[in-house]
């Protein structure tokens, strides 16, 4: 202990400044894994998509497993994963990443992480004839023909939904979701 006081004392250090540097050391998050607030909002919102969303019988029959697909990197901080076997109308949740379009026909929602805006309409029309709740928060999503697309309005996190794009794939939106919508447009997609 007298070592400690006096190379503390030699670097000038008092009490009050260790006390301090202590409690913000205790401060910082433990694991840089830790979801953001924004993070969880968005995870919370997916999970809600998945209540309001209706997708036909032979897509979806009775029993099965509701499947969240991430394709590209993802932006939750692990806030999705926390999703993982909860339960949507008697169906439990699965979360997976994927780094190519092509594996998403086992996707009943897809979000795009990130993706240039030449390579969406690729994406999007993979998707349309599987059926599968496109949402993301690429700029200019829904009007590319995207479901439900992420805005920031007014500092808070709200969503703009394209039923012409949902209503093409089958997908119907309870009018609970759309009057949640800032936006609702009826173009379907491109």
């Amino acid at each position: 202990m007298d070592i400690l006081k006096h190379t503390c004392k030699r670097l000038g250090f008092t009490r009050g400044t260790l006390a301090l540097a202590a409690l913000l050391i205790a401060m910082l998050p433990v694991s840089s894994e830790e979801p953001s607030r924004g993070q969880k909002i968005k995870a919370a919102y997916i999970f809600n998509f998945l209540r309001f969303v209706q997708w036909p019988a032979y897509v979806l029959p009775e029993g099965g497993k509701l499947n969240i697909c991430v394709l590209g990197p993802d932006k939750f901080g692990g806030a999705l994963q926390a999703l993982e076997g909860r339960q949507v109308k008697g169906r439990a949740i699965t979360v997976s990443f994927h780094s190519e379009f092509d594996q998403i026909e086992s996707c009943h929602l897809l979000f795009v992480s990130a993706l240039s805006k030449d390579g969406l309409p690729k994406v999007l029309a993979a998707a349309r004839p599987l059926n599968i709740l496109s949402v993301s928060d690429v700029d200019d999503f829904s009007s590319l023909g995207g479901m439900i697309q992420f805005v920031s309005w007014r500092n808070k996190l709200r969503f703009e939904i394209n039923l012409g794009a949902a209503e093409k794939s089958d997908l119907k939106i309870s009018s609970e979701l759309l009057r949640l919508a800032k936006t609702v447009v009826e173009r379907p997609e491109n």
